[in-house]
């Protein structure tokens, strides 16, 4: 089963003051760090995917 999140990538919130991400599950990783980095933060899983991967499917990747 292929289930396609990219449609669903339309919140990514960085929130310096508390160190969190807040994201739908088709954000992809990689914009993740970059909008991470804009605030002075990381974000440390570096998947070789990370400019395709999204957010959602690392987390189940990982579940």
């Amino acid at each position: 089963m292929v289930l396609d999140l990219t449609l669903l990538s339309d919140k990514l919130i960085i929130d310096r003051e508390n160190m969190l991400a807040i994201v739908s599950p088709g954000v992809i990783t990689a914009n993740i760090h970059k909008k991470a980095e804009q605030v002075g933060l990381f974000y440390p899983p570096d998947p070789s995917s990370s400019n395709v991967a999204t957010i959602g499917g690392n987390f189940l990747e990982n579940e």
